[in-house]
Formats: structure tokens, C-alpha cells, sequence
């Protein structure tokens, strides 16, 4: 077990799902819970390196139904007071240290694609009195033909929806498309954005939230000025992972997801910074950005974390990541309204 790196990977680049880092007595905790684990289970760095850590996790699978059985717990672990709670506790743990095996390999000086920061004890450098008279240096970009043998791995661990599960919200959405589009109008909120014909979008009204005032209202920083424009809700994240964890879990999304993996949006669904427009093909100019898209399962992927998320900067892998969603589910759904559409490609056939 790497307890020094583990708690400093909490500390500094883990964050709750609400943003915030974990507090010195939950990292000891977590530390200690982990420590109980490796004395049950054996190096949890072994474990990782073995089967991504799916063997732990099997066995430490422990439903309510389980402790009403009076079923004990795995060999080796102690849970002093409620059993379900404390394997529960202990299960949180274990994702918590196999998503830290994920990102920051054993032997390396800090997470991947992360620069190791300087030691508080290190002499800190004089600030800068006068502009640089240097510029940063130029550094080639990957071509396309870079791009290709990263787009062609991708694509091979890249984890989507079973199409049966979108054509099952694709339904919902068309049984209550009129009476849903007219609570939404009651309520400020253009329909469109959210629902459309064959529209996927799980849960209509809910966007993620934009800009600072938003985000600090989000995380109660700050006190609500009302509804939030052009939606019902604002999220973080969480509402897009609630079918994956429903569909694979039998239940809602609790701030953790599978081992290694991470969820990444295909095209963009918010305003800052959209690509929409010049990557998704329209006769027509279309709107600026589709909110509807944060929620729609044919917009989601679960990608390796260990490849640093490629979609947030690369287009040809986006692209070739949405055609792939395009050919999975057009027979069952429109991944956009009008007037997009997605571009045809090689990887369409």
C-alpha cells in the first residue's frame, strides 16, 4: 500500500462530487479503512495490477438483504457494529484506492498528466518584478495521423449504453413529450432544448451549470436567485450517471463509478466554449448549444481514466466517438434536434 501517495492524491487533486476536497480526518479514515483491506485481502497495488481490483470488489458485494440473512462478512474482515455499513464503508475504500492505482501509477512522481508540486520546505521564487523576456517554446501537435492509432485504442475500451436501454427513454420521452413540453413552457423553458422527436434526453430540464455565480449557487457558496435560465435544475455531473448506475446497480448514482473508467460527454451541451456548431453538421445555423445533450445517454461514454479523457481536446477522436454512438442508435433514436445532424464516415459503415 502506498499510504504517503494515497493521502497526498486525496488531499490534492481528489475532489467530492460536489467539488469540495476531503477534509484530514476522512482521508485518515479512508487511509485506515484501506490499511484493513491490504491485512484481509493482501497488496492492494497487486490486486490492481492483477484484475484491476474486480476481485476485492466482488467480494466485498454486501446487500441489506445480506445482513438480514445474517450472511457474514468476507474472510478476514472484522466489522465491528453493523455489518451492511461497514463493508459498505469499506467497499468505498477500495474504489477509492483502485481509482488512485488508475491515476497515479506505482513508481511515479505524481498523478498522470499531473506535475508534481514543490515541497513546502523549498525556497519559493522571487515573483517576477518585469514581463518574461522569453516566450514559451512551440511544440509540435499530433496529426491526424497521430491521432489515429490513439483514436483506433480509445475506441476499442470506449463503453456505451445497450441501445435496447435508449429506445426504452426514447419512449418515455415520446409518451410524455406533450404534457412535459407544456410544463416546461409553464415554467420558462423552451421544450426544444430538451425534447425532440426520438430525443434521448433522460432527464428533460436539468443542465449542467455555467460560470462562476451559477457553480458558487450550485455548491450553496451563494444564495439562489431563482430559477436557474433556460432549465429546471442545474447539475453537476451527477444526473448523467444515474441510468449507468441504475441500469448496471439496480440504483441511483452514489459519487463513485466503475473502477479506472470515467464518463465524458461526446459533443458539447453547453454554452462556454462550443463546438456544436462546427463539428456536428446543420443546413441550417442551429442553436448555439443543446442542453438536452448533458443528460442524453447517446451523448455519454464511459472512457478509460488512465488515457486522459482525448474527447475534451481531440476532434477526431470526438468525432469519431459520436459516429460510432450515431451507428450504435440511429435506428432507435436522433442524437440531436434539427437541424444537426452527425456527419457521415468511414466508421458508419
Amino acid at each position: 500500500m502506498r499510504d504517503i501517495d494515497f493521502d497526498a492524491w486525496l488531499e490534492r487533486w481528489y475532489r467530492k462530487a460536489d467539488g469540495e476536497p476531503l477534509d484530514r480526518t476522512t482521508r485518515q479514515s479512508r487511509t485506515s479503512a484501506v490499511g484493513r483491506l491490504e491485512r484481509a485481502f493482501g497488496d492492494l497495488d497487486g490486486h490492481w495490477k492483477k484484475d484491476r481490483g474486480a476481485t476485492v470488489l466482488r467480494e466485498l458485494r454486501y446487500s441489506r438483504a445480506d445482513g438480514a440473512h445474517g450472511r457474514s462478512p468476507p474472510a478476514g474482515v472484522r466489522i465491528d457494529g453493523d455489518v451492511y455499513n461497514g463493508i459498505a464503508t469499506l467497499r468505498r475504500s477500495a474504489v477509492l484506492y483502485f481509482e488512485f492505482c488508475a491515476a497515479w501509477r506505482k513508481g511515479e512522481s505524481a498523478p498522470i498528466g499531473v506535475a508534481p508540486r514543490a515541497s513546502s520546505s523549498e525556497p519559493r521564487a522571487k515573483r517576477a518584478t518585469s514581463k518574461p523576456k522569453s516566450e514559451w517554446p512551440v511544440w509540435p501537435e499530433p496529426s491526424p495521423d497521430d491521432i489515429l492509432p490513439l483514436a483506433k485504442t480509445l475506441a476499442r475500451f470506449a463503453r456505451f449504453l445497450d441501445p435496447r436501454v435508449v429506445e426504452a427513454v426514447v419512449a418515455d420521452n415520446a409518451t410524455h413529450r406533450a404534457s412535459w413540453a407544456d410544463a416546461l413552457r409553464e415554467r420558462g423553458v423552451d421544450p426544444s432544448a430538451y425534447l425532440w422527436e426520438l430525443g434521448p434526453c433522460a432527464f428533460p430540464g436539468v443542465r449542467r451549470h455555467t460560470g462562476s455565480r451559477e457553480t458558487a449557487e450550485f455548491h450553496g457558496h451563494r444564495e439562489a436567485g431563482g430559477r436557474p435560465a433556460g432549465a429546471l435544475a442545474t447539475d453537476d455531473n451527477h444526473y448523467p450517471k444515474v441510468l449507468w448506475s441504475f441500469v448496471f446497480r439496480g440504483k441511483t448514482f452514489q459519487n463513485y463509478g466503475p473502477v479506472g473508467y470515467s464518463l465524458a460527454h461526446l459533443a458539447d451541451h453547453k454554452d462556454y466554449g462550443n463546438r456544436t456548431s462546427s463539428e456536428v453538421e446543420s443546413g441550417d445555423a442551429g442553436p448555439r448549444s443543446i442542453p438536452g445533450l448533458f443528460t442524453s445517454p447517446t451523448n455519454t461514454v464511459y472512457l478509460p481514466t488512465s488515457l486522459l479523457r482525448p474527447t475534451d481536446h481531440a476532434a477526431p477522436v470526438r468525432n469519431l466517438l459520436l459516429r460510432r454512438a450515431q451507428h450504435l442508435y440511429r435506428p432507435v433514436a436522433h442524437l440531436f434536434p434539427p437541424p444537426y445532424t452527425v456527419p457521415e464516415g468511414p466508421s458508419d459503415a
